[in-house]
């Protein structure tokens, strides 16, 4: 039977089925492969952007661990590594407020005083 993730990605994400259908390949696969799609902010298509946000605001509701963790460190937690993107990443997490709280932490570690400081400021 195939996981639950699985046929919910597959319905976002058709063009990668025979990744998908591999059951080697991960939910961690997935989100390092989404990355890469989403480093290209200003030049992917919008739909294609509003469907890696809206799989991963499903993964964050999930009552599996895993998957909750698998989307903070594989997706949320690199939405600020490139300031040139904030504008749009803080755009989708207003549709996402339970995030914040949730991946809070992440940003703490990876970004400097002075851009969590801006970070704190445009998110409130």
């Amino acid at each position: 039977m195939m996981e639950p993730w699985r046929i919910y990605a597959l319905s976002f994400f058709p063009q990668l089925s025979i990744d998908l259908l591999d059951e080697e390949y991960s939910y961690y696969s997935l989100f390092y492969d989404v990355y890469y799609v989403l480093k290209l902010h200003r030049h992917s298509d919008a739909l294609l952007v509003e469907k890696l946000y809206a799989f991963a605001a499903w993964c964050l509701r999930q009552d599996d661990d895993d998957i909750v963790n698998a989307v903070r460190v594989g997706f949320y937690e690199h939405l600020f590594d490139h300031k040139e993107d904030w504008d749009s990443s803080m755009h989708w997490l207003t549709s996402t407020p339970q995030c914040i709280p949730l991946c809070w932490s992440l940003w703490e570690a990876r970004l400097s005083p002075a851009d969590l400081a801006e970070l704190r400021e445009a998110l409130l």
